[in-house]
């Protein structure tokens, strides 16, 4: 049987809990009105989330929840990267 869910859940857990504001991202409690897809962040915001991630993934309790968080922050890095090209600027 696979950790994925449980680590899923508990990563969802730890951004939830990790002292973000309640009106952002998935811990809203109204996300039709102010949740901002990644699609249409900044490049700094995207690098931004990318750094808590990271952080958060040192203090996690499994090896399966910091792969997780790994991958998200490479995920939102690889995304800034992206944006950065669009708009003529380079991460480096």
């Amino acid at each position: 049987m696979s950790h994925v869910p449980r680590a899923i859940a508990t990563v969802g857990h730890a951004i939830m809990t990790a002292g973000l504001p309640m009106n952002t991202g998935i811990a809203s409690t109204n996300m039709a009105l102010d949740h901002i897809p990644l699609s249409e962040r900044a490049a700094d915001e995207l690098l931004a989330r990318a750094a808590e991630l990271r952080l958060m993934a040192e203090t996690a309790t499994t090896a399966d929840v910091m792969q997780a968080l790994l991958t998200l922050a490479d995920r939102y890095v690889a995304l800034a990267e992206k944006r950065l090209v669009q708009d003529g600027r380079s991460i480096r």
